[in-house]
């Protein structure tokens, strides 16, 4: 095989993981949406007219110890997710 159809075999195999990584993202989005929608609505319940929209997002910062490997970034491995707030 020479170097063309090695680095096209390397994308082909590649390109699946990417589309699961990205159809996982989506499900994660989609369920923290869900989640924002329900406590916007349990703060109405409790403190009617409460403006939610206002307050600023949290950032997320990745941080990485020595110890971590790249399957404990996304929820696996023995560090932990990686993330925090």
């Amino acid at each position: 095989m020479n170097g063309e159809g090695i680095a096209l075999s390397a994308l082909v195999r590649k390109r699946p993981e990417l589309a699961g990584e990205i159809r996982m993202l989506e499900d994660q989005l989609e369920q923290l949406r869900s989640n924002i929608l329900h406590m916007d609505a349990t703060i109405q319940i409790i403190q009617p007219g409460y403006h939610t929209d206002g307050h600023l997002q949290k950032p997320l910062v990745r941080v990485r110890q020595w110890w971590w490997d790249e399957a404990s970034l996304v929820g696996g491995g023995h560090g932990g997710s990686g993330w925090f707030l």
